[in-house]
């Protein structure tokens, strides 16, 4: 796992393949932020500031943010409780991670 951490490169699920949508910008952020070199890192000459700065977060209002007042872009309905529950299963499959509360405590 270490050697993974230390030398693989990051690899996003091609869009066609699996039908999901993210940014160019997405991948770059990502990138800039896992950069090995701690030094190169994003974030790493100017801290919060430089991360903020890059364009991925271009439309986001961070005083709002901060403030909590902006309106999230997607607000699950968890009315069917079953759904998600079915989810975490499959979820907890395939990592081996116990992902509901209950389960947890």
């Amino acid at each position: 796992m270490q050697s993974k951490i230390k030398h693989a490169r990051v690899v996003f699920p091609d869009r066609r393949q699996f039908k999901i949508n993210y940014s160019d910008e997405l991948v770059e952020i990502v990138g800039l932020l896992l950069k090995k070199d701690r030094r190169e890192r994003l974030g790493a000459k100017n801290g919060m500031k430089e991360i903020l700065a890059h364009k991925w977060f271009a439309g986001v209002d961070i005083a709002k943010l901060e403030a909590q007042t902006c309106t999230p872009p997607f607000i699950p309905d968890f009315s069917d409780k079953t759904k998600y529950y079915e989810a975490d299963q499959s979820l907890e499959a395939m990592s081996n991670t116990k992902l509901t509360p209950s389960q947890n405590q």
